[in-house]
């Protein structure tokens, strides 16, 4: 794991495509990310459907946002 304990889609960090978060209870790395604070303990994140697709709000066009609380890690990729 790294010492970075928040990230945002668009940065910081600078290279915030080269990271990945990780629920740390599970494993499990978490895609569509938007925003995590570690320290905090939350993530917002881009809600999928039971297919994985992105959920869209009613207008069809805007992908709907979720918050998930719980222990999470900020990891560069490999």
């Amino acid at each position: 794991m790294t010492d970075i304990t928040y990230a945002k889609a668009g940065g910081p960090p600078e290279d915030w495509t080269n990271i990945e978060v990780v629920d740390i209870q599970t494993g499990n790395v978490i895609d569509y990310v938007v925003e995590v604070d570690t320290i905090a303990g939350w993530l917002r994140k881009y809600k999928t459907d039971e297919n994985g697709k992105l959920a869209l709000l009613p207008d069809g066009k805007t992908p709907q946002i979720e918050a998930l609380c719980g222990r999470f890690a900020i990891r560069r990729r490999t």
